[in-house]
């Protein structure tokens, strides 16, 4: 996710200026204010932000991103980016943060919680992960990413009942996804039910003869 251009908000007269407070970069209070900006300054590092984390260098790019929020240009923006660098960074607890905030700042905006659902399951985190692909699917039913990572977490749980809901739902969508063709085939095995995975698992080595395990679940599905 790289976000490579900046969407300023129509400036308006000053009775009607608002002022928003929150969580913001690094911990610290941040003030997003609909007043005067300096769009060429505000655009300028954003551009080198993003060329900074092209090299990797995400600490740079980061101290970029705390300069683009201390001029006060988009709070949304510049959390949903912090947050990408910071998981990029393999730093999910403040990745985490920053998400959070930028979900609070966007509440239907599907971006952020596809931040959070990566760094909690980055982190090790599987019940803040389904809290937010709950929270996701709860006013984007279909999201595919939410959908096929609820089903691995609960393939994590041996919860295999819901997996197999979510998968036969993740199928219903995308009939043709190889990945949900492969938790669907190995939820109906461990369920006893192997005579219903075999289709699932002849389109899948049809898609992709080498996906991991297809082979195996097939033979598995197939065996007397």
């Amino acid at each position: 996710m790289k976000l490579d251009s900046i969407s300023i908000p129509s400036l308006l007269p000053r009775r009607f200026r608002r002022v928003f407070l929150g969580t913001g970069l690094l911990g610290l209070a941040t003030i997003s204010v609909y007043a005067a900006v300096d769009i060429a300054k505000s655009s300028d590092l954003w551009s080198q932000s993003v060329a900074l984390e092209a090299k990797s260098d995400y600490k740079g790019a980061l101290a970029k991103m705390a300069d683009f929020t201390k001029a006060g240009t988009d709070v949304y923006l510049a959390n949903l980016r912090t947050g990408w660098l910071h998981a990029q960074n393999k730093e999910y607890d403040q990745a985490i943060a920053n998400y959070q905030a930028a979900a609070s700042r966007s509440p239907a905006a599907v971006t952020p919680l596809l931040g959070l659902i990566a760094a909690n399951r980055a982190k090790g985190d599987n019940d803040n992960a389904e809290r937010a692909c709950r929270q996701l699917l709860s006013h984007d039913p279909g999201n595919a990413t939410a959908l096929q990572t609820l089903g691995l977490i609960y393939f994590d749980k041996k919860d295999y009942q819901n997996a197999n809901a979510v998968y036969d739902t993740l199928l219903r969508l995308y009939p043709e996804d190889t990945a949900a063709l492969s938790g669907y085939g190995w939820a109906r095995i461990y369920l006893n039910h192997k005579a219903d995975a075999i289709p699932e698992f002849q389109r899948l080595l049809i898609l992709s003869p080498t996906f991991q395990y297809a082979q195996q679940g097939y033979d598995t599905a197939t065996a007397p």
